[in-house]
């Protein structure tokens, strides 16, 4: 399953709350100040991936459809989908 993987940052020193996790290649770690797809824009900032393992709680699984590169947000509960 391709999931987006929304996290609260588990370091006390960033300004930005969360941690998203994107299914691209091994997976792209970013810290961000919201979270996506429920906020238009967001200031987003990578960091290495071995960040993602201080991680305690996944708050939000958010399934996607994946197109060769392109992912885009599936309706909650429904299967996965090519475009």
């Amino acid at each position: 399953m391709t999931e987006l993987l929304i996290a609260s940052d588990p370091d006390p020193a960033s300004s930005l709350a969360y941690l998203v996790r994107v299914p691209l290649g091994d997976g792209l770690v970013l810290r961000t100040s919201g979270t996506w797809p429920r906020t238009k824009a967001v200031c987003c900032h990578p960091v290495p991936l071995d960040v993602w393992s201080d991680v305690e709680d996944v708050l939000e699984r958010d399934r996607l459809a994946a197109t060769g590169d392109v992912l885009e947000p599936s309706p909650a509960g429904a299967p996965l989908r090519a475009r």
